[in-house]
């Protein structure tokens, strides 16, 4: 079994799994209602980003296609 990293926050030492489970419990408590509308708009997020990022792919590809190449002198 490969041991997991143990992460610390600043003087309070390292987070274990029972402190990561009563924290994940008090997020439930207080944004249950709230999770369906969040991941909702987490999901849409990232089709809006990666949208956004397919074209500035294609744009980049075109800009290095027509800048002009430098002939180097050797």
């Amino acid at each position: 079994m490969i041991p997991l990293p143990q992460t610390s926050l600043a003087l309070l030492g390292p987070i274990g799994w029972p402190e990561l489970l009563i924290l994940g419990f008090l997020g439930l408590l207080i944004f249950g209602k709230r999770l369906p509308a969040l991941g909702k708009g987490m999901g849409q997020f990232i089709t809006n980003l990666k949208r956004g990022l397919k074209g500035h792919g294609d744009a980049t590809d075109e800009a290095v296609a027509e800048t002009p190449r430098l002939e180097s002198k050797a």
